[in-house]
């Protein structure tokens, strides 16, 4: 029986190398004409960053971009080609071209977790989604979502300023990456998460952290790429459960949040009085995705649960890294940390008024100062684009 086993993994494993080897043909010519790390078949070059921490495997990439003077080199992601390109101007020819809408094979492993969101989607699908759901975020809603901002922001300035007076060194992470969560989920889905007075509490908190890391990791393991392998390896770590967790919470909001929306609609179609609170309400972007979903714009149950869940997960993300390096820049960078200082004692003074959204409008010392920190620190450093035809990038 054990040799019947062997036979038919040795069976699989060439048959797999025979088909890849075929199918890379054009690629493996391309590559040998192109600087490069070392690959190996299968595993490419990924072999380098086993064992890596995620700086590590950050600061591994930037020494290859180093050693290639910006340059285009190539780069064997398990069995699959790749060429990676830093130079702006390249970044500008791939990221506006038709042929390069199609993301790379690996942001199909966070499917685990958002579904086919707007970050997940394929071109099709994103391409309708993107169309309805981007004119969503106009003025007038996005003022709607303030009064959540200055809520939550202001538990945010209690949690830290309790370490003003400590001589022990902290990491503000640790306090914006709640705020920017509960933030975002108090606007999407009306809910109040309250990570940052219970944050050893939240199970869902937890579970993005966890889910997140855990695709993180995928990406530098390729034997972790084969879908049943990586099922097996959480089934055997006990990780499958905060996956779970990741999608039953929103589901379950979701399911209130319809019920109530319901409600609402049958209320305001039968033309019944409707309380002061309710004319008042404000407007979540939930709502809005259910509206989608009734106006028959083919936008169905599972369309609303992924682009919750993508929404959640990568708004809270951005706005907390963003925060974080714009705060890294300011204490580099004291002389411009005075001025941003001075914008706002200018506007605010000492007084204790509640900041409205038109208050903002005249901070534009710090807008330049947060575009700068989004130019020098991208969200989203690494992206992958699978390419559809042969693109040029320089003469």
């Amino acid at each position: 029986m054990i040799e019947i086993i062997v036979y038919i993994i040795v069976i699989i494993f060439v048959v797999t190398w025979c088909y890849f080897k075929w199918h890379n043909r054009p690629f493996e010519k391309l590559a040998s004409r192109m600087p490069g790390p070392p690959a190996y078949p299968f595993i490419g070059t990924l072999y380098q960053f086993i064992g890596l921490t995620s700086e590590q495997i950050v600061s591994r990439i930037l020494d290859y971009v180093k050693d290639y003077n910006l340059e285009p080199f190539k780069f064997w992601m398990g069995p699959y080609f790749g060429v990676v390109i830093v130079k702006p101007e390249d970044l500008q020819i791939v990221l506006n071209s038709s042929k390069a809408l199609q993301k790379g094979y690996v942001y199909d492993f966070f499917k685990d977790i958002g579904g086919e969101g707007l970050f997940t989607a394929p071109v099709d699908k994103w391409r309708i989604h993107r169309r309805m759901i981007s004119p969503l975020f106009n003025g007038k809603l996005l003022a709607q979502f303030f009064p959540a901002f200055i809520e939550k922001n202001q538990i945010l300035i209690r949690n830290v300023a309790k370490q003003l007076n400590e001589t022990q060194v902290f990491d503000l992470w640790d306090y914006i990456a709640p705020f920017a969560l509960d933030t975002i989920c108090q606007n999407t889905m009306g809910y109040n998460l309250d990570t940052q007075t219970n944050k050893n509490e939240c199970e869902f908190a937890e579970a993005i952290v966890t889910t997140t890391d855990l695709e993180g990791m995928r990406i530098f393991k390729p034997w972790l790429h084969v879908e049943i392998v990586f099922s097996m390896y959480l089934n055997l770590t006990g990780q499958q459960r905060v996956f779970e967790t990741v999608r039953k919470f929103p589901l379950q909001v979701i399911k209130e949040k319809k019920a109530e929306f319901d409600q609402r609609k049958k209320l305001n179609d039968a033309k019944m009085d409707v309380t002061n609170s309710n004319e008042h309400q404000s407007k979540l972007f939930l709502d809005t995705l259910f509206e989608l979903n009734n106006g028959g714009g083919n936008f169905s149950d599972s369309d609303i649960r992924d682009e919750v869940i993508t929404m959640l997960i990568a708004g809270s993300e951005t706005s907390a890294i963003t925060v974080r390096f714009c705060l890294l820049m300011l204490a580099i960078h004291q002389d411009i940390q005075d001025k941003v200082y001075d914008e706002i004692y200018d506007i605010f003074d000492e007084s204790d008024h509640m900041i409205s959204i038109e208050d903002t409008t005249r901070l534009v010392y710090l807008e330049q100062v947060l575009k700068e920190t989004l130019r020098l620190f991208s969200v989203g450093p690494l992206l992958l684009r699978e390419i559809q035809e042969d693109l040029k990038i320089y003469e």
